[in-house]
This record gives structure tokens, sequence and C-alpha cells, in this order.
């Protein structure tokens, strides 16, 4: 069992906190996706050179997540920062798509305001403010999950008058 340390967004410390086992001070993310995408960014050496993104890494927190063994000789025990940042974007993504998806699926289904189903996710989820707050969500939401809202509503209308 090896451990690799990497830095996060506080949101997704907050999402790793709530979905994987503590173990001595480090997750344990065997068995999951993540820990896949931490392979595939696994190398032997550090890359030298300077990343653009990195004013925003100070903001990050430090977090150590438990590997396989296999994965850490075979590949190396280093995550570049870039490597850092891709696998920070794409949990990012991964975690806004769930938090809207369940949202809309919510607002739909019990015609509860989307605003009041988001504010309980978060706080239920213990998501800080400046961790992921609700003008952020909110926003995606209007950009890429107002559309798929309608799809779906217009599809169980269908289905609806079908029976």
């Amino acid at each position: 069992m090896a451990s690799i340390t990497i830095r996060v967004r506080p949101a997704v410390f907050r999402w790793i906190e709530n979905n994987f086992k503590k173990v001595k001070g480090r997750y344990d993310v065997r068995g999951s996706f993540l820990h896949e995408m931490l392979c595939a960014g696994l190398t032997r050496k550090t890359n030298a050179k300077n990343l653009v993104a990195k004013k925003y890494m100070k903001q990050y927190k430090q977090v150590t997540l438990i590997v396989s063994n296999y994965n850490t000789d075979r590949y190396g025990y280093n995550i570049t920062e870039e490597n850092q940042c891709r696998i920070n974007q794409a949990l990012f993504k991964f975690l806004t798509h769930e938090i809207c998806t369940s949202v809309m699926n919510a607002h739909i289904f019990s015609n509860y305001p989307k605003v009041m189903i988001m504010k309980e996710y978060l706080f239920n989820m213990m998501y800080e403010e400046e961790e992921l707050s609700l003008a952020c969500i909110s926003k995606i939401y209007q950009r890429k999950y107002l559309k798929k809202e309608r799809e779906l509503r217009s599809n169980i209308m269908k289905n609806i008058a079908k029976v």
C-alpha cells in the first residue's frame, strides 16, 4: 500500500473526504475511478517546467491518497503539477455534474424550488462557501442544465400522455 500526496481544489477535497474512508490520515481510493486517474498521471520524475496554473495551486489543499504498490513501482511516485491540475479539473466537472443532475431530478419530480434543493445539498454534503458556492452551482446549472431540464420534463409529459 503506497501513498501519493497531491494538491486538490477545496471542493474536490471535500468530495474526497465525503466519499472515501480515511486510514491513518490517508484516504483509500483503491477500487474507484479516482485510483485509475491517479495511476494514469504517475511519473518517475517531476517536470521542472513552470506551470501556468501554478498561482491557483496555492489555494489548493494537500491530500494524501492510498494507491496500489504495483502501479507506483511500475510508473513512479510522482504526479506532475500539470497532471494534478487535469485531475482536479476532471473531478470538479464530475462533482458539479453530480450535483446539478441530482438537483434537476429532485426539482422535476418533487417540484421543490431549485435554489432550496441546491442549498440543502451543499449543506448536507458539508460544503463551505469558499469551497463550493451556491452562486457557482447556480451558474453552471443555468448554462448547462436548463435545456436538459426542459427535455426531461417534456419526455415525462409525453409518457404520461401515452398512459
